[in-house]
C-alpha cells in the first residue's frame, strides 16, 4: 500500500491540470501533493477503488472542484469542511463504509451521490 504520488505532480509541477485519476492505486490516503498550489485549478480528483479511510479537511480548499470520486475506499465518515465546495457538481461516494449521508455534505445535482453499500 502508498499514500504518495510522483514528485513531479508537486509545485511548480503541472499548474495548468484540471483532472488527475488515481483509480486503483493501492493509496492508503489522500495524497497531500493534491494541496499543493500546482493543484488549483484542479476540477476533477478521482480516487476511486483505493484504501483511503479518511477524506482530509484540506480537500475543501479545492476551490474549482466539480467532481470528486471516492467509490470504492473505506470512508466512514466525511469532514465538516466539504460543505466549501461551493463549485462541486459531482461527489460519488458509493461503495464505502458510510452508514448514512451527513446532512452538510453538498448536494451536487447528480444521482451517484448516495453512498452504497
Amino acid at each position: 500500500m502508498c499514500s504518495a504520488l510522483p514528485g513531479f505532480l508537486a509545485d511548480p509541477g503541472l499548474p495548468n491540470l484540471r483532472e488527475l485519476s488515481c483509480d486503483k492505486n493501492r493509496l492508503t490516503e489522500v495524497p497531500t501533493v493534491v494541496a499543493s498550489d500546482s493543484m488549483r485549478r484542479l476540477q476533477l480528483l478521482s480516487l476511486a477503488n483505493n484504501y483511503i479511510a479518511e477524506v482530509p479537511p484540506w480537500v475543501s480548499s479545492l476551490e474549482a472542484i466539480k467532481t470528486l470520486n471516492f467509490e470504492g475506499n473505506l470512508l466512514l465518515d466525511l469532514p465538516l469542511d466539504l460543505r466549501a465546495l461551493t463549485r462541486l457538481l459531482s461527489l460519488n461516494l458509493a461503495h464505502n463504509r458510510l452508514d448514512v449521508l451527513p446532512l452538510y455534505v453538498p448536494t451536487p445535482p447528480t444521482a451517484h451521490l448516495w453512498p452504497q453499500s
